[in-house]
């Protein structure tokens, strides 16, 4: 009877461990790249995206990104947000798993210093080093109501090394995804294709979005004001 038990709870744990190695790697033809908390990430391959959280699913091959860095170096009554420069970066990868590293960003220093000097590597899970290119995509003049999607439209079409010409094909261009999840989804039964990240199910993600936007098209003031007023409710409710 024991030997039946011990048996039984041998097969259970090989299960978990194939379970497990299922779900914490990419399915073939995808590469899963983790978001760092610090990274804005504003365009995949060419497409505006919203509401990546802290992974995002890109087709196997060449991948264009357009981010920056965002850091609150307020205080948590009082926040204050810098911005860097907007960078763009290109790479080649297949059914890997992959993440950025970069140095620590505490102050509005360290992000001045990303701007000027951009050190950020690609990494794989078996710790190499995966092949970049990164280079600013630079607008002179008002900074605000900035239009990525025409931008890099035309960056791509300049000899930069983080230019990706094929983009601007959008018949070649795969959408980027969320990571697979072991959560059920309702789908149809004829479908299985995952939802694009752009995607908004629900009433509460639209109204996300829309504050999102006017975020994003706000001058400096507003948007510190609209973040110090945001924490003190918060911080209300708590109470």
């Amino acid at each position: 009877m024991i030997v039946e038990e011990r048996s039984t709870m041998n097969k259970l744990i090989s299960l978990l461990v194939l379970l497990g190695t299922l779900f914490s790697v990419p399915a073939w033809g995808q590469v899963l790249l983790q978001i760092p908390k610090d990274f804005d990430l504003l365009l995949v391959n060419g497409k505006k995206v919203s509401n990546v959280r802290a992974s995002v699913s890109l087709p196997d091959g060449m991948n264009q990104l357009v981010f920056r860095l965002v850091k609150n170096v307020g205080k948590r009554t009082d926040p204050s947000f810098e911005y860097s420069d907007v960078f763009v970066v290109k790479f080649s990868a297949g059914h890997a798993q992959l993440h950025f590293e970069y140095p620590p960003v505490r102050r509005a220093a360290d992000i001045r210093s990303f701007d000027r000097n951009p050190k950020v590597t690609l990494v794989g899970s078996s710790g190499r080093t995966v092949a970049m290119e990164i280079d600013k995509l630079k607008k002179e003049g008002l900074q605000l109501f900035r239009d990525y999607e025409k931008e890099i439209r035309a960056f791509n079409e300049t000899d930069s090394p983080a230019a990706a010409a094929s983009l601007n094909d959008p018949e070649k261009v795969k959408p980027a995804t969320p990571p697979v999840s072991p959560e059920p989804v309702a789908a149809s039964q004829n479908d299985n294709t995952p939802a694009p990240v752009t995607a908004r199910q629900d009433s509460g993600d639209k109204a996300e979005e829309m504050l999102r936007y006017w975020y994003e098209h706000a001058d400096e003031k507003t948007r510190q004001e609209f973040l110090k007023r945001a924490v003190l409710e918060s911080l209300n409710k708590q109470k």
